[in-house]
């Protein structure tokens, strides 16, 4: 897993797939910013040891920045030999030669910036021993810049969070990326990212353009956008949202890829989207104005969704929906219906077992046996027609259903 702070083969991807990233550590806890990214391709770390040195840098003031970073571009340190943590300078005095209490006094002094601030009089006194022991002028130089420093055990316990995760990342991709959009992403967004990689890496490009006036949400949006890049470069993608399906907050993994939230559509805040969830427990959505009714959605909200493509199957109103559709089968599936189905899935959502129901005209008789059907073997249908031929007809049609249910009896 090392490998990841060394480059993205781990990945299965290169650095131009990723807009030039060299390492594979986006989205890492303590190691996915710029910065860090940065520090990480400067030391080149080959260890948890010293991953454990970079975490203590970046938490640092004057610690990384005008010190250890100009001391390794240098040569005169490396990861290894730089003071990282406010642990370092006692234990390195220690084995120096220097006395103990001495050794952690000048920690203490140093790590509190009281030497970078001029206001340690014993400073002069500490570098002659320093000198005596041996001690290097560029690490009496770096001590005498830093301001703050990190304690070693805060740094190995970050490191610790952060390995587990990127053994995740590798081994168990769809898992990291649904917890990181879920919990970690700022501005995540069903439209801009979840429509193919095309669609991202224009918004990527036109971000990039506008680099030096995005706002705070884009630039959010933008740090977001490099870990969706790189979900995509690996080869996984996005289910598209159903509001049957979809949770309210949590990332899914369905068929093998990963379907967003409710919140994650523009405007569909969280309670709305639990909203949304509860009310699509409840069944089909028979039209826009149902699903208006009973979410509560806002009709920006709902245009978004219609625009998205989440709701495009559903016509306006229900009233609408008895006379506009026609029947139409495509690779087996019904997408629109005649008048006679919508009717019977608006009978269907308002009945119950063991009801009474009346068909006034029998017709052929296949609205009474639907009716049969609901009613069930507690229920009770009274069909009525004037024509013979109907009556005829509904008696041969309901005669398996009618012989079950006495045999039942």
């Amino acid at each position: 897993m090392i490998s990841l702070f060394h480059d993205t083969s781990a990945l299965g991807i290169k650095p131009d797939d990723i807009g030039g990233c060299p390492v594979g550590c986006l989205g890492i806890p303590e190691f996915g910013t710029d910065f860090v990214i940065q520090m990480v391709v400067d030391t080149k770390p080959n260890t948890i040891s010293d991953l454990i040195r970079i975490s203590g840098l970046s938490h640092g003031t004057d610690v990384w920045l005008n010190n250890a970073q100009e001391l390794i571009r240098s040569g005169k340190a490396t990861i290894s030999t730089a003071i990282c943590t406010r642990d370092d300078i006692m234990t390195y005095l220690i084995n120096k030669g220097m006395d103990s209490e001495e050794s952690f006094t000048i920690m203490e002094r140093v790590r509190k910036g009281t030497v970078a601030k001029g206001k340690c009089k014993e400073w002069p006194e500490f570098k002659k021993d320093m000198a005596e022991h041996n001690v290097p002028d560029w690490y009496v130089w770096s001590c005498e810049q830093i301001k703050y420093m990190f304690p070693k055990a805060h740094a190995a316990a970050y490191v610790m969070m952060a390995y587990r995760i990127a053994y995740c990342k590798i081994n168990y991709p769809l898992a990291y990326y649904g917890a990181y959009f879920g919990i970690r992403a700022d501005a995540f967004s069903y439209e801009i990212m979840c429509q193919g990689k095309e669609k991202l890496q224009y918004y990527i490009d036109d971000y990039n353009r506008r680099s030096a006036t995005l706002s705070k949400k884009e630039q959010d949006t933008m740090k977001d956008m490099k870990i969706v890049q790189e979900m995509y470069a690996r080869g996984f993608e996005f289910e598209p949202l159903d509001i049957y399906k979809a949770q309210a907050t949590k990332f899914l993994i369905v068929n093998g890829k990963l379907m967003p939230p409710l919140s994650s559509i523009d405007g569909m805040g969280e309670k709305a989207a639990e909203a949304v969830a509860e009310a699509s427990k409840d069944g089909t959505y028979l039209s826009l104005d149902d699903f208006r009714q009973r979410t509560k959605a806002s009709k920006t909200v709902i245009d978004t969704m219609v625009d998205l493509g989440i709701l495009a199957d559903l016509p306006a109103s229900n009233q609408l929906s008895l006379f506009d559709f026609r029947r139409e089968i495509t690779d087996g599936r019904i997408k629109q219906s005649q008048i006679t189905y919508w009717c019977h899935e608006i009978i269907r959502s308002q009945a119950e077992a063991g009801g009474c129901y009346i068909d006034a005209t029998m017709g052929k008789g296949n609205d009474t046996l639907f009716l049969c059907e609901l009613a069930g073997e507690n229920g009770k249908v009274l069909a009525f027609d004037i024509q013979q031929e109907a009556l005829d007809a509904t008696r041969r049609i309901t005669k398996g259903h009618t012989e079950k249910s006495n045999r039942r009896n």
